[in-house]
C-alpha cells in the first residue's frame, strides 16, 4: 500500500471535544485546518487566510469575537474546507443551516466529523489491495440530511483523483508520491 493511501487511511477529522478550546487567530486557524487536512486534501490547500475573511465577511460562518476565531468558527471551517469541493459555497452554506435547524453545532459537527471519517474509510479500505473497489451502504436519514452523501462524494472524488494520478486503479497499490 503506498504512503499516501496510508496517510488516507490513517486520516481523522477530529470531533467536538477534540477542536482546540482557546480560540485562535487566523493563521493559527489556517495552520490547524490544513495540518488536520493535509492527508485528504490530494496536495490542494484546504483553507487560506483570505477565505476565512471572506467567509466571516459572506456571514457563511458565526462572526467572531474580538480577533480570534473560537470552536464554532472552526467547525464551520472544517466542514466549508471539506464541502465546497464538492458543492458551491452558496450550497454548502444553506446545508449547514439546514443542518442547524434540527441539531446543536456540536452534534452536527460531530455528526460531519464521523460522516467524513466513515466515508473516507468505507472508499479506501479495499484501495491498493488488489480487491474491487466496493462500498457499503450509505445512510441517508433526516438526521443526517445529505451530510452522509456529500461526505462519500468527496471520498470518491478523491480516489478518482489518485486512480487519474497514478495511471488506472490497479497501479494505486504501486503509486507513490
Amino acid at each position: 500500500m503506498t504512503k499516501k493511501i496510508e496517510k488516507i487511511l490513517a486520516f481523522h477529522c477530529p470531533l467536538w471535544d477534540e477542536l482546540p478550546k482557546q480560540s485562535m487567530f487566523n493563521q493559527e486557524v489556517v495552520e490547524y485546518i490544513q495540518d488536520c487536512l493535509d492527508p485528504i486534501m490530494n496536495g490542494e490547500v484546504a483553507m487560506t487566510s483570505t477565505m476565512i475573511q471572506n467567509y466571516s465577511k459572506w456571514g457563511v460562518i458565526p462572526k467572531i469575537k474580538g480577533r480570534k476565531y473560537g470552536r464554532q468558527q472552526i467547525a464551520f471551517l472544517f466542514i466549508i474546507a471539506i464541502y465546497k469541493r464538492i458543492l458551491p459555497i452558496e450550497t454548502v452554506r444553506r446545508g449547514i443551516e439546514l443542518q442547524m435547524k434540527s441539531v446543536t453545532i456540536e452534534e452536527g459537527f460531530d455528526i460531519f466529523a464521523n460522516s467524513i471519517n466513515n466515508a473516507v474509510q468505507r472508499i479506501f479500505k479495499t484501495v491498493g489491495q488488489n480487491r474491487p473497489f466496493a462500498v457499503e451502504g450509505i445512510e441517508i436519514s433526516k438526521k443526517t440530511e445529505g451530510i452522509n452523501a456529500v461526505s462519500h462524494a468527496f471520498a470518491t472524488k478523491l480516489l478518482a483523483e489518485l486512480i487519474i494520478e497514478s495511471g488506472g486503479y490497479d497501479q494505486i497499490g504501486d503509486y507513490n508520491e
